[in-house]
């Protein structure tokens, strides 16, 4: 008794003319197969990529250093309302420009923290809390932080910016909540590579011991600077919380029964306080870069392939059939079988 230990297959060999049907056919197939999954995948638009993005959480260090400016209105000593404005700043510079508006904080506290032990900045909190007199009451409030940011995987990114955090209410208030995301916003595309890029060319988004005057550190002048780069932080806060004022008559600073100096003695003996609380986090976001060559390459022979087999495989079997029909004018050869003796 014989098994069956091996099995080939017969070949069926075509042939013809140079300028016959058959011929014309099979140039016509070759340059098909080849072209045609190139055609294809151009014309999908995904071919040949100018672009794409990677999933990458951004390395954004809080600089310690802010600018708090507040505006309102106070009683002064005839009864009559008029604007108030205070602020203040971490940097000695800043605060000798800001004059008689400058307004110390009574309590500030500021932290960075990483849950996953990654040492990427995942949460940043800020509490600021300015104390007030009776007499006084804030209506809108701003608030600039500096920060660096930083790319460590496909794109090389190492450049400064700074985030702008305002709101505006229609009455006065005791606090405001700022509880967001922190949005890498990318204009134009960053290379992918190995060394650290710097859009900014080391210029700071928020030149505390260079300005010269305090228009250099108004959230305007912040924001215009910042709208030429191509790599800017975004603190994206659906909707502040802003929190009522408990005791919104203001009295008279002759009133108050704190300090002679209208009331204002830090927190306590009739003053009040406003609070200032900053919660943002920084989550994995797209990046948009430009591929390398290699990766443009790479990304468009997988496509090739992907197309070339089925188109491959279809003009193959149209092949066999016009050939096996006798459609086209061919010579058949066919492999001769050869009989082995069994032992």
């Amino acid at each position: 008794m014989a098994y069956v230990v091996n099995t080939q297959l017969l070949i069926r060999r075509y042939r013809s003319g140079l300028c016959s049907g058959g011929c014309c056919l099979c140039v016509i197939t070759v340059v098909a197969t080849v072209l045609l999954p190139l055609f294809l995948g151009l014309a999908s638009g995904s071919f040949w990529p100018k672009e794409f993005a990677r999933y990458e959480q951004p390395d954004v260090v809080y600089q310690n250093d802010l600018v708090v400016f507040a505006t309102g209105e106070r009683l002064d000593a005839t009864g009559a309302l008029v604007p108030l404005a205070v602020a203040y700043s971490t940097s000695s510079r800043v605060q000798s420009l800001l004059g008689t508006s400058l307004r110390a904080p009574s309590e500030m506290r500021a932290a960075q923290r990483s849950p996953f032990g990654d040492s990427r900045m995942d949460v940043l909190e800020l509490n600021i809390t300015l104390p007030l007199a009776t007499s006084e009451r804030i209506t809108a409030v701003d608030v600039l932080l500096p920060a660096q940011v930083k790319l460590h995987d496909v794109v090389r990114l190492d450049t400064a910016s700074a985030l702008v955090l305002s709101h505006a209410a229609g009455g006065g208030g005791a606090g405001v909540l700022f509880a967001g995301d922190v949005e890498l916003a990318v204009r134009v595309q960053l290379p992918a590579g190995t060394r650290y890029l710097d859009p900014a060319a080391g210029e700071p988004a928020l030149a505390l011991s260079s300005a010269t005057s305090l228009s250099d550190v108004t959230p305007a002048a912040v924001l215009r600077r910042l709208h030429g780069r191509n790599v800017t932080l975004h603190a994206r806060v659906p909707s502040p919380l802003w929190t009522p004022d408990p005791s919104p008559t203001l009295r008279q600073p002759s009133a108050d029964p704190g300090s002679a100096a209208g009331g204002f003695a830090g927190l306590g003996g009739g003053s009040r306080a406003f609070t200032i609380e900053v919660l943002l986090r920084v989550p994995p976001q797209p990046i948009w870069m430009r591929p390398t060559l290699t990766e443009t390459l790479k990304l468009a022979w997988v496509q090739y392939l992907a197309l070339l087999v089925p188109i491959w495989l279809l003009f193959w079997s149209l092949s066999c059939l016009v050939f096996d029909s006798g459609i086209v004018d061919a010579a058949a050869d066919v492999d001769r079988v050869v009989k082995a003796k069994l032992h």
